[in-house]
């Protein structure tokens, strides 16, 4: 009897602790809403972009430097943010060390900084075949990529097979953008 009366006492204080507890002190919800980071503001690539510039090889076994002159086009198709792909096409009339193409996923930080760009193939021409991974580098912005391609390949030009460096310079104007 003692225990029923001690229960019957403690539930109604319970009931009101539980109540008066969760609607008297306030809740866990905020009562204005929690500050959002600003979106970062990407510059926009989409559109055609056109220069000439320089592949440089040399040959690491003689020290020997040689520049070729190289109608560079590079498309970006898409852009969702920070992420861009498209296409980079390099010609050189009659020079086939300038002759290459290949497709590219990139990514850059919104100050431009481009921290990866992956192509979908090895940069190879006629002379040059590529035996390591390539390296890039570069910034974007509204008016102007710069991106630097650098590997190391074995080229011949007939007189046998030379370990060299290749550094392809990509440094493009804007031709038209695509809405």
């Amino acid at each position: 009897m003692i225990a029923a009366n001690f229960a019957a006492r403690i539930r109604p204080g319970a009931l009101a602790l539980a109540v008066f507890g969760t609607v008297g002190c306030g809740g866990t919800t905020p009562t204005s809403p929690s500050a959002t980071p600003p979106a970062a503001n990407y510059p926009s690539l989409a559109g055609d972009w056109f220069a000439t510039n320089d592949l440089t090889v040399v040959d690491r076994q003689s020290n020997t430097q040689s520049s070729y002159g190289c109608l560079v086009q590079l498309v970006v198709r898409e852009q969702t943010g920070g992420t861009f792909s498209g296409f980079v096409s390099v010609q050189g009339g009659n020079d086939k060390q300038c002759t290459g193409s290949f497709a590219f996923a990139a990514q850059m930080q919104a100050d431009g900084a481009i921290t990866s760009l992956r192509p979908d193939k090895p940069f190879t021409t006629s002379y040059c075949r590529p035996v390591s991974d390539a390296t890039f580098s570069g910034t974007a912005s509204s008016a102007a990529i710069r991106v630097q391609m650098k590997d190391r390949a074995t080229c011949d030009y007939g007189a046998g097979p030379r370990d060299s460096d290749r550094t392809l310079t990509i440094a493009v104007s804007r031709r038209s953008s695509t809405s």
